[in-house]
Formats: structure tokens, C-alpha cells, sequence
């Protein structure tokens, strides 16, 4: 099964809760995935009328869908997903190339690694020497190293490129390993939907088949463990898979945003076992680790794209020198430099990407430090004081008019504005992913049909920036 395969059936789990039964089973159901080419999936449809229909009610609901499908699969953010809807007539004239095929895809079905993110594409640099050298240790000597191993950092510093390294050198080593890498929050959400179906007794196996898929392995990958805290029934239920797992010299590595002992819900009795191994920290990479980054990146773009426009040294130097910049936040501007440079090649007077063209490119992306310390309570005491509301009415459960559209501007907001996942934004508010992703999804929608309502997020944003 090829990776398009994997992510439209994790799609298609989504779409089958979100939509009414009868448009699920015959629109979406019906799409076949023909084939992924530079971020752009092709879905062929039965006819044109059917074409028409999902472009212009459905393609948008399907493309937030998949980038939340992308992510909880991947652990990183799916944002140039695009669906094209094609007849079988277009289909033909696709030009497909069968040496991108996907390698290994059974890998892909069974692990959902990211088989990019190994130690040979990880920069090593002084904020995550220690780390690696743990997760490496780990990778070669899974269950006898260090178990469990705890990596912790702030967001798009590396824990899940490390995590997903460890899971790829292991079925190097032996290719028959079961390796399960999987978000705390999918984690929940499996576990939740086993419960509700084992209320009926003829689903009561269910239960059984959960357990075998977490506990009948031989290393298991968990991201982003912080949201488990505070939830009763999974902590337990984690718990015990834990403890199953260790008892059999099981190889677990769990990631979070924050140690142990910071983490507030966390029962006692898990935190204990977290700090039975080895706890390693990731900080925001130095400056000679941000242009090593960059030159990787650099190179890995060349050997895809050989004509793409040289980028000299300087340039990178220039985007390395931005202070506190995550790994995603580096990446981000490297990408917009080039994008930048494409678009006014005509006009650079060398031909080449330089420190100039950087500082052209990013004059409102480093704008300013406010910008990166962007908080979800930052976000919403702006939209209260706009809307002359209470913090408790907003993050509350109450349905009015008056406190739901705030609460969907600020979802809006955080997801605009940062590099949040739909998990850390439900968090927050105490709600599930799918509520944050209609609320982006409603928001962005109005704000194109009402230039008032883009003026109020326009407002809002502009007071948050400072």
C-alpha cells in the first residue's frame, strides 16, 4: 500500500465521523487516489458531474482533512497537501512515473515512519548532541539501552525527526521488527472509539485487538505524551501497555514538550516509570547548528531540483542569524527566500540567491519577536478585549452566539498566527481536533465572502503582532 493509500484511509476515518452518512458513502467513498506528484494528490472520479460536485463543495473539507491526517500519521505539519479530482479520461493522460513509486510501502502501512527522517538526514549541534547520542544508543540495542527514553523540547526542534530515526534504523537492522509510531492523541482517540463500540457485546473483541496492536510489538514510538495528562482512562490504559511492554525488555520512546515533573495531571505512578530510563532534552539550535541545517537543506532541494537557482552562503548566514528560530521556523524561510527568488529571477543581478535577496524576502518574516512568542492565552485576552468577553465564556462550553464566534475567531488565530497543531489548540481549549479544524475551516471560508469580518481578524491579528 503505497503512503497516498495510507493517508486517505486515515483520512477517510475522519471524513466518515465529520459527514452526514449518505453524501460519505456516496461522494468520498467512491474517490479512487490515482497518484501524488509534488504535493498535489489526484482522487479520479466517476464522472464530471461528480468532478464538479467535489471541487466546489468538497475539495476544501478534504484538504484540511488530509493535512490533519498527515500530521497525526507523520507527527509534522501535511501544509502543501492539494486534492485534484480527475475523470478516468484525464486520468489516462496522467504522467506517471513509476520509479517514484513509494520503497518498502508495507513499512509505511505497518509503522507510518517518515522514512526521510533518519540520523543520517539529523544535525547534530551542540543543543542536541545528547539526545542523539541517546536515541542512537537506543536504535542499537533496542529494550537493553535506555527504556524508556524521554525526549523533550520545544516545538520543531527535532524530537520527532529523532524518534522516527530510532524506528528506521531498528527495521534496518531487522526488517521484521513491529515497530508502532503513533501520537498521544491518536492513541486517545483509538482508545475512545474501542470503548464506545464495546458497549455492544458483539464488538467486545475489539478491546483485544487494541491491546495486541500496542502490546504484541517490539517498540513503540509515542509523540507528544504531554496531552495524555489529565485523562483518566488513558493514562490508565497507557499504563498498562507500558508496563506490558517493559516487562518484555520492549523498546518505548516517548517525546514531549516538557520533562515529567512539569507536567501537572500527570499521574505519579506514570511519571515514575518516565524517569525509570533516560531523560533527554533538545534546546533551540546554536547559530553554527541553525547553517548546518540550512546547507542540509539546501543540498537535499539540489538533488531533487539540479537547476534550481545557486543559493550562496551568505544568504543562509543572513536567515541563521535570526535568533530563537526553530527548525520549522528555518525551514519556512529558506523556503520563502526561494520562492521569493523565483519569482524575480529576471531581476537578480548575479543569477544568484544572496544575502540581499534574503533580507528583500523575509523583511516581514523576522518583523518581530512578539510574533514567535504568540500563546493561546495571549491570543485569546486580545479577542476579549475586542469583544468585551470573559477569558472563563470563551474557553467555556457555553453554545451562544456571542461567546462561539470569539471562540472560533481565536481557533482561527492560533492556527494563522503559529505553528500550533490542532492537538495543542484543542488542548487549550479543552476540546477535540476536529472542532479547531471547522473553525479554521468556517472562519477562512466567511472571511472571503465578508471583507468586515476579514477586517476584524485583520484588527485582531495586527494587535496580537504589537
Amino acid at each position: 500500500m503505497s503512503v497516498f493509500n495510507v493517508l486517505w484511509e486515515k483520512t477517510l476515518n475522519y471524513l466518515e465521523e465529520d459527514l452526514p452518512m449518505f453524501q460519505f458513502n456516496v461522494w468520498i467513498k467512491e474517490l479512487k487516489p490515482v497518484h501524488e506528484e509534488d504535493g498535489t494528490y489526484y482522487f479520479e472520479v466517476s464522472s464530471p458531474m461528480h468532478k464538479s460536485l467535489m471541487e466546489e463543495k468538497y475539495a476544501e473539507k478534504i484538504r484540511l482533512t488530509m493535512q490533519l491526517a498527515y500530521e497525526e500519521l507523520y507527527g509534522v505539519p501535511g501544509a502543501d497537501i492539494r486534492p485534484e479530482f480527475i475523470t478516468p479520461q484525464d486520468s489516462s493522460k496522467l504522467n506517471i512515473n513509476e520509479k517514484k513509486a513509494e520503497p518498502q510501502p508495507a513499512r509505511e502501512q505497518k509503522t507510518n515512519l517518515n522514512p526521510n527522517y533518519t540520523f543520517d538526514t539529523f544535525v547534530v549541534g551542540e543543543a542536541n548532541k545528547f539526545a542523539n547520542a541517546a536515541a542512537l544508543a537506543v536504535a542499537q540495542a533496542p529494550g537493553r539501552a535506555y527504556n524508556p527514553l524521554f525526549l523533550y523540547g520545544g516545538v520543531g526542534l527535532g524530537k520527532t525527526h529523532l524518534m522516527h530515526a530510532v524506528g528506521n534504523h531498528i527495521l534496518q537492522d531487522n526488517p521484521g521488527a513491529e515497530i508502532v509510531y503513533v501520537t498521544s492523541e491518536t492513541f486517545m482517540n483509538e482508545l475512545i472509539r474501542m470503548i464506545q463500540l464495546t458497549n455492544n457485546r458483539a464488538n467486545i473483541d475489539l478491546r483485544e485487538q487494541f491491546r495486541r496492536k500496542y502490546r504484541n510489538i517490539d517498540v513503540l514510538l509515542i509523540d507528544d505524551i504531554q496531552f495524555i495528562a489529565g485523562k483518566d482512562v488513558a493514562q490508565d490504559e497507557f499504563f498498562h501497555t507500558f508496563n506490558a511492554l517493559r516487562d518484555m525488555n520492549k523498546q518505548i520512546v516517548i517525546s514531549s514538550d516538557r520533562p515529567p515533573k512539569e507536567m501537572e495531571k500527570l499521574e505519579e505512578r506514570m511519571r515514575c516509570r518516565f524517569e525509570w530510563g533516560l531523560i533527554a532534552d533538545i534546546k533551540m539550535p546554536d547559530y553554527e547548528t541553525r547553517v548546518a541545517i540550512l546547507l542540509k537543506k539546501v543540498q537535499a532541494l539540489r538533488s531533487v531540483n539540479p537547476s534550481a537557482l545557486p543559493i550562496r552562503d551568505d544568504a543562509l548566514h543572513y536567515i541563521a542569524q535570526q535568533k530563537n528560530s526553530n527548525i520549522r521556523t528555518l525551514e519556512g524561510a529558506l523556503q520563502k527566500v526561494i520562492m521569493y527568488a523565483e519569482l524575480h529571477k529576471e531581476s537578480l543581478p548575479s543569477g544568484e540567491i544572496d544575502a540581499s535577496v534574503a533580507q528583500k524576502a523575509l523583511e516581514d518574516f523576522f518583523a518581530s519577536p512578539s510574533v514567535r512568542a504568540i500563546t493561546p492565552k495571549g491570543v485569546v485576552d486580545v479577542v476579549c478585549e475586542y469583544f468585551d468577553i470573559r477569558e472563563e465564556d470563551i474557553r467555556g462550553q457555553k453554545r451562544n452566539r456571542e461567546y462561539v464566534f470569539p471562540r472560533q475567531i481565536s481557533m482561527f488565530v492560533l492556527r494563522d498566527l503559529t505553528d500550533s497543531s490542532y492537538s495543542k489548540i484543542a488542548e487549550f481549549f479543552d476540546r477535540d481536533h476536529s472542532t479547531i479544524m471547522h473553525a479554521e475551516e468556517k472562519i477562512k471560508k466567511q472571511m472571503k465572502d465578508d471583507p468586515e469580518l476579514k477586517k476584524v481578524v485583520e484588527d485582531i491579528e495586527a494587535k496580537i503582532k504589537g
